[in-house]
């Protein structure tokens, strides 16, 4: 099992996407949040990597919405809404980068996708 900061080659033994850390979180579909390092050396937080039905994902960091008072905004459910900090030019390289996350998670990690789903 890596240490907290050790770095973790990509799925395809590319060099450029190494993993950090990883926090284990393990509420509906959230699996937790991961912190990668990109080859150009950007280091990228609170990476969600999420799973559900058999899919993985992970989605690079948002904030949550707040008004002009600072009170937190909600959708039509109740539920915060979030805005993107950062994101990627295409979805083929928001499901690329999505893909090599959580491949990297998965092997350094594997007990964060066969735990039982916590509501």
């Amino acid at each position: 099992m890596p240490t907290q900061d050790q770095a973790t080659g990509d799925s395809n033994n590319r060099p450029g996407l190494h993993l950090l850390t990883f926090r284990p979180v393990n509420k509906g579909t959230l699996r937790g949040f991961a912190a990668v390092k990109l080859r150009n050396g950007l280091v990228i937080n609170d990476i969600v990597v999420g799973e559900a039905n058999g899919k993985t994902w992970a989605l690079l960091p948002s904030k949550a919405m707040v008004d002009r008072d600072g009170n937190l905004l909600r959708d039509a459910g109740g539920r915060p809404r979030y805005c993107p900090v950062i994101e990627w030019g295409t979805s083929a390289q928001r499901d690329e980068f999505s893909r090599r996350v959580t491949a990297l998670v998965h092997r350094a990690y594997p007990e964060a996708f066969d735990a039982p789903v916590v509501s």
